[in-house]
């Protein structure tokens, strides 16, 4: 939609405009700074699905998008954690430029030293970019990016297959607390989006423990997260559909109150007479 305004706009020298647009740069001078100069950090994250949810979440508390301070996660093949600070998106991490937590499909945030060193190794730069958007992450670990596979390893006890999902779910958690930062604290909500099955999310509390043989504690925060999403979801669903009922009945109500008031007809009665009337005049 984007492009093709743009193609538009060149060819009839008009100015165009898209509305709820993939991307958005809304990032403070802060987040944007590196310590290369004239090297920047780039806007680049799920804005359509973090926005979405976000307004959503702010309908339901009757309040507007731009009251609320929210940190946003969309968990899917790519992750992004964004803070939402009075309807802007301030600071984010860049899912697929190589930074925030690993995914299904990309590498994160990794030193670049490390990268380096990985490069010198033999590895081309091509290898490098494949895997910040489809060939890292999951794939690289285990050859697929299907978060259901890799969690039934953990469901059987695989060790590597519980370091690896364990370590997605500390980098994520690790980048919400960051960006609580950037909002100073005052977060309003921590809000989820995307296709990886919530359920699922679950944090190993003794590990030290376990490796010592004791039974493992887990805080199941995906279960608590899933039922209120799915509660959220349901809940503006139903308000949806009864406030369009609501608005379809008010506007047969208004068509009803608004039509002109049909004549009588004339009863059978009042066709004789009208006859018998009629004939009077016609003998006189």
């Amino acid at each position: 939609g984007v492009l093709l305004a743009y193609e538009l706009g060149c060819e009839y020298h008009k100015p165009m405009y898209t509305v709820n647009p993939t991307n958005v740069d809304e990032l403070c001078d802060y987040a944007r700074l590196t310590g290369i100069a004239g090297l920047y950090r780039r806007a680049q994250t799920h804005v359509l699905n973090q926005k979405g949810i976000a307004a959503i979440h702010a309908k339901l508390l009757g309040k507007k998008y731009e009251d609320l301070n929210l940190i946003v996660c969309h968990v899917d093949g790519g992750i992004t954690v964004t803070a939402h600070k009075a309807g802007r998106m301030v600071d984010s991490t860049e899912g697929a430029g190589g930074d925030g937590p690993f995914t299904p499909t990309r590498l994160g945030s990794i030193p670049v030293m490390e990268v380096l060193q990985y490069l010198d190794q033999g590895h081309s730069t091509g290898e490098m970019r494949a895997m910040l958007s489809r060939s890292g992450g999951f794939v690289s670990h285990f050859g697929t990016s299907d978060a259901a596979k890799v969690h039934s390893l953990v469901d059987s006890g695989d060790p590597k297959g519980t370091t690896v999902w364990n370590a997605m779910v500390y980098q994520l958690c690790k980048s919400i607390g960051g960006m609580a930062a950037v909002l100073e604290g005052k977060v309003d909500g921590i809000l989820l989006t995307g296709g990886i099955d919530l359920a699922k999310w679950n944090i190993l509390l003794n590990s030290a423990a376990v490796e010592a043989g004791a039974d493992p504690v887990t805080l199941g925060i995906g279960n608590l997260l899933a039922v209120i999403l799915d509660f959220i979801i349901v809940a503006f669903a139903m308000f949806l559909l009864v406030k369009g009922m609501n608005k379809l009945a008010s506007l047969k109500k208004k068509e009803e109150e608004s039509a002109p008031e049909e004549e009588p007809k004339p009863t059978s009665e009042d066709l004789l007479t009208e006859i018998r009337d009629l004939l009077k005049e016609q003998q006189k």
